[in-house]
C-alpha cells in the first residue's frame, strides 16, 4: 500500500499561501487530507471473510496474515451452521478449511443456501473425484491442505474481483446519468440523483442477485436460493411482497421509481444500469 506524500511547493506558492492560511492551519489541513486519503485506501482494501475452521496453529496463522493485510476475518467452527451466521452477518467470501474434519458437501450446501458469496475450500482429500463433487456442489475454488496463506489470499482477491467489481472509495455515488449503485459494504442503494436509501439484508441480497444479471430476467427459483429459501409457491409470494415493499420504500425515500420489472410467470429484472461498489460516501443517506 502506498502512503500518500505531500507535493513540494515553490517559494512563490509558499508566499501566496502565507497571505491566506497560517502555517499551522496549512499543516493541519495537510494532515487531514493525508488521513482521509489513507482511510480511503484502507477502506477500499478491506473485505469481510468468514473462516470456517477448527482452532489450530494453521487457522490462527491464516487469520493473522489476512488481518495484517487489512482484511476482516470472522472464525466459525465447522460444527456450527454457516448458513445461519451468514444470514445475520453477510460476508464477501467464505473459506472452508476442513483439514482433518471432512463433511465438505453439507457445509458447502449450507453456505450456498445463505446466498451468493465466494467460496474457497481447503480440502485435504487427494481424490480428484471428491474435488469434482465439491465444485459441482458450489465451491468456487479448491486448494490442498497446507496451502500458503499468500496463495489463499491471492485466490480470494481474484474471486472478489471477478464476482464483485469494486468502485473506488472516493468515487461519486452517481457519476454517470442513469447509474444506480449497490454498496455491498454499507447495504445502501445509490440512485442516479445522488440520493440513497438503507437496505435490509433481504433487500440487499435481492438486488445483489439481480445486479449480477443486469437487464436479464432472474427466475424466482434463483431468487429463492439467493435468499436462503426453498423454491416453493410460498417463497414466490414472499419475493413478490419483498419487491412490492422495496418499490414503495424507494419511491417514498428517493422520490423516483425503482426500475425493477416483473416478467410474469418467470421472475424479475433490473432494467436500468446498475453496478456494485463498496465504501461509497453517505452524505445524502435516507434511512
Amino acid at each position: 500500500m502506498t502512503i500518500p506524500t505531500f507535493k513540494k511547493t515553490s517559494p512563490e506558492q509558499d508566499a501566496s499561501q502565507a497571505v491566506g492560511d497560517s502555517p499551522a492551519t496549512t499543516s493541519r489541513r495537510r494532515v487531514r487530507e493525508s488521513r482521509n486519503a489513507l482511510s480511503g485506501l484502507l477502506r477500499q482494501a478491506t473485505s469481510h471473510y468468514l473462516l470456517v475452521a477448527e482452532e489450530s496453529p494453521q487457522s490462527a496463522e491464516l487469520r493473522a496474515f489476512l488481518e495484517s493485510s487489512q482484511e476482516r476475518v470472522h472464525i466459525l467452527s465447522p460444527r456450527e451452521n454457516p448458513q445461519a451466521f451468514l444470514k445475520k452477518h453477510p460476508m464477501d467470501l467464505v473459506i472452508l478449511d476442513l483439514s482433518g474434519v471432512g463433511a465438505e458437501l453439507p457445509l458447502i450446501s449450507q453456505v450456498r443456501k445463505a446466498g451468493p458469496v465466494g467460496l474457497i475450500l481447503i480440502n485435504p482429500q487427494p481424490d480428484k473425484t471428491d474435488w469434482v463433487g465439491c465444485l459441482n456442489a458450489g465451491a468456487d475454488a479448491i486448494l490442498p491442505a497446507n496451502t500458503d496463506a499468500v496463495l489463499i489470499q491471492a485466490m480470494a482477491r481474484s474471486l472478489l474481483r471477478r464476482s464483485q467489481p469494486l468502485a473506488p472509495a472516493n468515487e461519486p455515488a452517481a457519476d454517470k446519468e442513469g447509474d444506480w449503485i449497490l454498496d455491498n459494504l454499507s447495504w445502501v442503494l445509490h440512485a442516479p440523483s445522488g440520493e440513497m436509501v438503507k437496505l435490509s439484508v433481504m433487500e440487499k441480497l435481492l438486488l445483489e442477485t439481480l445486479t449480477r444479471q443486469n437487464g436479464q430476467v432472474v427466475p424466482r427459483s434463483v431468487l429463492c436460493n439467493a435468499l436462503g429459501k426453498t423454491d416453493t409457491p410460498s417463497c414466490w409470494r414472499s419475493i413478490d411482497t419483498l419487491v412490492l415493499r422495496l418499490r414503495r420504500k424507494v419511491l417514498e425515500h428517493l422520490q423516483q421509481p425503482l426500475p425493477l420489472s416483473a416478467a410474469y410467470g418467470r421472475g424479475y429484472a433490473f432494467t436500468a444500469t446498475i453496478r456494485q461498489g463498496r465504501g461509497l460516501p453517505l452524505q445524502r443517506l435516507r434511512a
